[in-house]
C-alpha cells in the first residue's frame, strides 16, 4: 500500500493532501491564553442535592480528566458507569480510588471503542439491560490532533471518535434517560465534552467533514469535531424543550489541562504544570454541568469555568444544526 492510500477494512483509499498549518482564529487563542492558569471555581456540594445511587454513564474515565471526574462522582455517592477500551484498566483505577479512602458510590465498566459504531451500539445494549435508570450522560472521550486515518466505519477519527460515536450513543441511550427523568424534579441531563477550540471550527467544509477526503489538517479536524459537539448539544436541548422532555443538553469546555489527550503534541515544563489549570479543575466543570442546581433546567449552554460563556455563532445556526442532525442520522442509520 502507497503512502498516498489509507485502508478501511479490505479496502483501500486514496490519501488526501496533508495540511499541518494551523488555523488561526484570534478568539480561540485570546480564550485559552485568558485561562491557562485559572484556577476552576468549586461546585458547591450542596447544591448538587441528595443523589445517592443516580446513575452516571460516563465515556473514557480510566485516565486523564475522565478519571478525576469519575473520582468526584463516587465522592457524591453516584453509581458510575465507565465505557472504556480496557475494562481492567477501569478496574485498576477505581480500586487505587478506593485505596486513597473514598468509599462512597458505586462503578461499573463496560468495553466500548468510539473508532467502531458497532462497538457503541453494543455497550449502549449492555447499559440499557443492566441500568433500568440512566440520570445523566457524559459523553467525555476524545482524542486530539491525530494523523489522518480512517475507522472500519469509514469515517475520519477525530470526527467519529469526538463526535459521531457520541452523537449515536445519546441517541441510543435517550429514551432511557427521558424515561427515568419523567416526573422527576430534576432533569436528566446530557453533557458534551467539548473545547474552547470550537471557536477555530467551522462548517464551511460540511459536505467533506466526515471523511477529509480532499485535503487533512488534523487541527482543523479537532476543532470542527468539537464545533459539531456544540451545535447537536444546542439543537438537542431546543428539540427535548419543544417536546416538553424533562432533559436538557450541555457544552462545556473544561479548560486547557495537560492530560494524555494532548501529550503528544504539547511539551509543557513541569514547572509550568504546576501553575496551569489541572485535571481537577476541569473535572469541577464537568461536576458543575453534571448534577449542579445551580444549572438545572438551563440547557442548551456552552460552560467555562462553572460559567455560561459565549458560542461560535456557527454552533447557533438553526439551519447548520438541521442539516448536521440529518447527516449525523444518515451516517449511523437512525430515524
Amino acid at each position: 500500500m502507497s503512502k498516498k492510500q489509507v485502508k478501511i477494512g479490505s479496502q483501500t483509499k486514496s490519501r488526501p493532501i496533508i495540511d499541518d498549518s494551523m488555523p488561526w482564529t484570534c478568539n480561540f487563542y485570546t480564550k485559552h491564553a485568558a485561562e491557562l492558569f485559572v484556577k476552576s471555581k468549586k461546585v458547591d456540594r450542596k447544591k448538587i442535592g441528595q443523589r445517592t445511587g443516580d446513575v452516571v454513564v460516563i465515556t473514557g474515565g480510566a485516565r486523564g480528566l475522565g478519571l478525576v471526574a469519575v473520582k468526584k462522582f463516587l465522592e457524591c455517592d453516584l453509581h458510575v458507569v465507565m465505557g472504556v477500551r480496557n475494562v481492567e484498566a477501569g478496574e485498576k483505577v477505581v480500586s487505587e480510588i478506593r485505596q486513597q479512602g473514598i468509599t462512597t458510590g458505586q462503578a461499573s465498566y463496560i468495553g466500548l471503542d468510539l473508532k467502531s459504531l458497532n462497538s457503541v451500539r453494543v455497550f449502549a445494549q449492555t447499559v440499557l439491560e443492566k441500568f433500568p435508570k440512566i440520570h445523566v450522560l457524559i459523553n467525555n472521550a476524545g482524542i486530539m490532533w491525530t494523523p489522518y486515518e480512517l475507522t472500519e466505519d469509514g469515517y475520519e477519527v477525530q470526527f467519529q471518535v469526538n463526535y459521531l460515536s457520541h452523537f449515536l450513543l445519546t441517541n441510543l441511550l435517550l429514551p432511557r434517560i427521558v424515561e427515568t427523568a419523567r416526573g422527576n424534579s430534576m432533569a436528566g441531563r446530557i453533557v458534551n465534552i467539548s473545547s474552547a477550540g470550537h471557536y477555530a471550527g467551522t462548517f464551511k467544509n460540511f459536505d467533506d467533514i466526515e471523511t477529509r477526503a480532499t485535503v487533512y489538517n488534523k487541527h482543523a479536524a479537532y476543532f470542527d469535531s468539537k464545533l459539531a459537539q456544540l451545535a447537536h448539544s444546542n439543537f438537542l436541548d431546543k428539540k427535548l424543550q419543544n417536546e416538553g422532555v424533562n432533559v436538557n443538553a450541555y457544552s462545556l469546555h473544561p479548560g486547557a489541562i495537560p492530560t494524555d489527550i494532548s501529550a503528544h503534541v504539547l511539551t509543557i515544563p513541569g514547572w509550568a504544570k504546576k501553575l496551569m489549570r489541572n485535571a481537577d479543575d476541569g473535572a469541577e466543570v464537568i461536576l458543575c454541568a453534571a448534577v449542579d442546581s445551580e444549572f438545572e433546567k438551563k440547557g442548551g449552554v456552552f460552560i467555562i469555568n462553572c460559567g455560561v460563556d459565549t458560542q461560535n455563532p456557527e454552533a447557533l445556526d438553526i439551519v447548520m444544526q438541521n442539516k448536521l442532525w440529518e447527516k449525523s442520522c444518515n451516517l449511523v442509520g437512525i430515524q
